[in-house]
């Protein structure tokens, strides 16, 4: 009983117990004359079955510190499903790995988890029929890959409501966490981000995607995407802001105002607005004063959604400042 099977034959003895009929393998096991091949003959001639269908696939890799190294379990180098499952939903993997050919190398990249969640909505998008793709191929590939992308069970009879990952970002840092599920949710409402009677499983998700859009703030993101909401502008903040910035914040609270439905394209909208006879360059300058009188330093998350996020009245307090002590 305190006996260990040699790993070829307890390979094999996993098969017949467990009654595998199909397993993937990694490429190194798929040479001519290789474990599997061997594996293959010990259950025909020791056990006495038929071996599992086998596909081999290419080796997973990891982007660590724009360093891409094969993920492997000698010397650990890899995401342990712990880590994914702070950051992300199984399903996201899941998706990863279903859609990319077999022998097409996967390397994964925690930091890259909000570009996963939106290749896996707009997966989501086609399977329900909502967003069109001209390549067949591709939206079979995508559509069947988002429906066995589901750990247990099939997709919702409905399409579930989708929120961008750094949105949630954004909403998981502006307000602590007793109130993620009150205030949060009556934000995205509000911001027409979450309509009003979401689905069951949608309002699941989202809630279960700011807990874990926090986690991967304080682990992956990179700076932009960290924040902290001054209370207000400091006095030397205001005083450190250019004439010509001030005149365009000016300008942009006005505009701002008149929004009749506080959403984030309308936001937009009249942040380009304000913005128009800038010039890139001057453009960039100027949201450097823009992120300062929100955050206290020159960079940020996307603007529009940033607005959006916290609603009309506290997004003019900040401006007001301006208007105040300019």
């Amino acid at each position: 009983s305190d006996g260990k099977l040699s790993w070829r034959v307890e390979w094999v003895g996993v098969w017949k117990v467990l009654g595998v009929d199909f397993e993937p393998y990694g490429k190194d096991h798929a040479v001519p004359g290789g474990s599997r091949d061997s594996c293959n003959d010990l259950a025909r001639s020791v056990y006495g079955f038929d071996p599992p269908e086998g596909v081999s696939f290419e080796w997973v890799a990891i982007r660590i510190d724009s360093e891409t190294r094969d993920m492997t379990s000698s010397g650990f180098i890899g995401v342990t499903p712990r880590e994914w499952l702070e950051v992300a939903h199984p399903h996201i993997y899941r998706f990863l790995v279903l859609k990319t050919p077999l022998m097409k190398r996967i390397v994964l990249d925690v930091n890259s988890i909000p570009q996963y969640y939106n290749q896996y909505f707009r997966a989501e998008r086609i399977y329900y029929g909502l967003e069109d793709v001209r390549d067949e191929e591709e939206r079979i590939v995508l559509s069947r890959s988002y429906e066995l992308s589901y750990p247990h069970g099939e997709p919702p009879s409905k399409p579930p409501e989708q929120v961008p990952y750094t949105h949630l970002a954004i909403l998981s840092q502006i307000l602590p966490e007793n109130l993620w599920r009150s205030e949060g949710i009556r934000r995205l409402k509000m911001s027409r981000i979450l309509p009003e009677n979401p689905t069951d499983y949608g309002l699941k998700r989202i809630i279960e995607m700011i807990k874990k859009a926090y986690r991967w703030v304080e682990k992956y993101a990179p700076q932009q995407m960290r924040i902290t909401l001054l209370p207000e502008p400091s006095k030397e903040i205001i005083e450190s802001i250019p004439r010509e910035h001030k005149i365009i914040l000016y300008r942009m609270r006005g505009l701002l105002e008149k929004i009749d439905d506080w959403n984030e394209e309308n936001i937009k909208n009249a942040m380009i607005e304000a913005t128009k006879e800038l010039s890139p360059g001057d453009r960039r300058k100027f949201y450097e004063s823009f992120y300062k009188l929100f955050l206290g330093k020159p960079y940020g998350p996307r603007a529009a959604p940033l607005l959006a996020i916290l609603g009309r009245e506290e997004s003019l307090k900040y401006f007001d400042k301006i208007t105040l002590i300019s």
